[in-house]
């Protein structure tokens, strides 16, 4: 009879420490799963204020920043073309970020060609990226619609990033791509910034191809109106008046691209804004 209970309590202290042991390894699970949304809500406050930060320290400071950049510039003597980006390597909150400041009215407005030349340009895209990695689909909106006013707002309209090598950063892989053609802003291109692709895009609807030519060359050093320029290549006054149109020495939309290294690959950060728009300081923002 003795041995009986000894048994049993021999089970019942086997059970309470089974028991005993299952409790705690949900205790330790629900602690490891309560540090883990801990850390990950820590990242995600960090990132939300790493972008926060640059978005209000460097893009909506954009124009002044270039305007420091083009200074500096044409104080050593330089002409234009100026810099259309601004790189930066910076620290913040720990992480080595890549920054890189863009003027998006220095390339081609595909919005602007999509209305001029709407079944050419699959074709002048696809030609465009034969530099690039970047697989072209584009897909614009209907802008017969009311909701849709412009037929491209984003990269994804214009390329099928699925079949971009996901290792790769989305930045590199869409240059030159980038550096001709932009969803946003005037279509008035900025002549002092603008790619010599993306100046014979535009010029195209009012210039002959020597007249391109020799716009392009004139530009090349060139610091001063655009009055003088278009005097210069010796043109009838009413092509002037369209280049007047066309193109400007100002801009008023930019982006900043932010590429934040992680073990498995780049995590991209794209954020549009337009500093004009002093009552509206929202920007459009994409992850990648």
């Amino acid at each position: 009879m003795r041995r009986n209970r000894r048994a049993v309590v021999l089970l019942m202290t086997l059970a309470m420490i089974a028991l005993a042991s299952l409790a705690m390894t949900r205790i330790a699970n629900h602690s490891m799963e309560t540090v883990r949304r801990g850390l990950m809500a820590q990242k995600d406050v960090q990132q939300r204020w790493t972008q926060r930060t640059c978005r209000e320290v460097l893009l909506e400071r954009a124009e002044e920043l270039f305007e420091i950049q083009d200074e500096q510039i044409l104080q050593r003597g330089a002409g234009w073309p100026l810099e259309s980006t601004l790189d930066l390597n910076i620290q913040l909150g720990g992480e080595s970020l890549k920054v890189m400041l863009r003027d998006e009215q220095s390339s081609a407005n595909l919005n602007w060609l999509h209305s001029q030349k709407p079944q050419q340009l699959p074709t002048i895209v696809a030609q465009a990226a034969l530099a690039s990695y970047a697989p072209i689909r584009l897909r614009p909106l209907d802008t017969s619609s009311p909701q849709h006013s412009r037929a491209f707002v984003s990269w994804g309209q214009v390329i099928d990033f699925n079949r971009l090598d996901p290792e790769d950063s989305l930045l590199d892989s869409i240059d030159p791509l980038n550096e001709t053609f932009t969803c946003w802003g005037k279509p008035r291109l900025n002549l002092k910034r603008a790619s010599d692709d993306a100046i014979r895009l535009i010029a195209a609807s009012c210039l002959d191809p020597v007249q391109i030519g020799g716009l392009l060359q004139t530009r090349r050093g060139f610091d001063g109106e655009l009055e003088t320029l278009w005097r210069m290549l010796e043109i009838h006054r009413t092509k002037q008046l369209q280049l007047n149109r066309l193109f400007g020495t100002d801009s008023e939309c930019y982006s900043l691209w932010l590429i934040r290294p992680t073990a498995d690959r780049d995590r991209s950060t794209l954020m549009v804004s337009d500093t004009r728009a002093r009552s509206d300081r929202s920007a459009l923002i994409w992850h990648w």
